[in-house]
């Protein structure tokens, strides 16, 4: 019997219309872009257009599974937890690890119950949301709302449920991380992220960090930042991308130029605290 690479699990099984073979213990999937049994006759025919790795994983010709072979409803659950998880992961450039996270917590999420009377699409989000976390791979509720194709207030609903009715550790957000993941903004020069890097670490020791929103001291060492570097980032499109509030964002930017009394940051600023 074939056993789960990921888990060592032997309920390993082949599901034919999504042309994949899953393990049930831990939700991954093991082999994909197989063979499509049509439904109608015996055989199968091409892959599956919207699979991630065509032309992998194709079973030998004349295999054959056994005709009105059924999903039960939790192993269809399942399986569409695992493909909106995928695409999400896939659409914001998430790692493997955070992929298999989400299915995790997706599966404990159903076997305590806690998707009855509840739409599945949203709590499997939610599954996205909290792996990103454990993970510290950032990502807004807005991006994985907009790529699984939900309401963020659902996902973030659902996401407090998760929280209260299971034991999931979930790590203190660090700016440091969003930090990292805005650095696409300073392009392909490594200097800007090294020199955001060691003004957050200033910060810290300055005692600016504790009690202020993650994402507030990232956008402002950002913003500090470019202006050092004469990078074109102002604090309208680190708003955008955060979701805080520009007055937010600048009272941060004036804390750290007040505290940090570093002439080369004065100078960058001018007045554009």
């Amino acid at each position: 019997m074939d056993l789960c690479n990921d888990c060592g699990g032997k309920d390993v099984k082949l599901y034919p219309e999504q042309g994949e073979i899953m393990c049930s213990d831990c939700g991954i999937v093991v082999e994909e872009s197989m063979l499509v049994y049509d439904g109608i006759g015996e055989g199968y025919h091409g892959l599956r257009p919207e699979s991630r790795s065509a032309g992998t994983g194709v079973m030998p010709e004349g295999s054959r599974v056994r005709r009105g072979w059924l999903e039960s409803h939790k192993e269809k659950h399942n399986m569409r937890a695992w493909q909106c998880i995928s695409r999400v992961t896939d659409h914001t450039h998430l790692p493997e690890q955070v992929r298999k996270e989400a299915m995790r917590v997706y599966r404990r999420v159903a076997d305590k119950d806690l998707c009855k009377g509840r739409t599945l699409k949203p709590i499997v989000l939610a599954c996205v949301y909290i792996a990103c976390k454990t993970h510290k791979c950032p990502r807004k509720a807005e991006d994985i709302a907009m790529w699984g194709m939900s309401d963020k207030k659902d996902i973030l609903r659902d996401y407090k449920m998760i929280k209260k009715n299971m034991d999931i550790s979930i790590p203190q957000e660090d700016p440091l991380d969003y930090i990292l993941e805005y650095g696409y903004l300073f392009g392909d020069d490594d200097r800007p992220r090294k020199y955001a890097s060691d003004l957050y670490k200033k910060v810290e020791q300055k005692g600016m960090v504790s009690g202020k929103k993650p994402k507030a001291i990232a956008s402002a060492v950002i913003y500090i930042t470019a202006k050092v570097h004469q990078i074109p980032i102002s604090q309208k499109k680190l708003s955008k991308m955060t979701g805080l509030v520009e007055l937010t964002i600048r009272k941060r930017v004036k804390e750290m130029a007040t505290k940090l009394t570093n002439k080369k940051i004065s100078q960058a600023l001018g007045g554009s605290q």
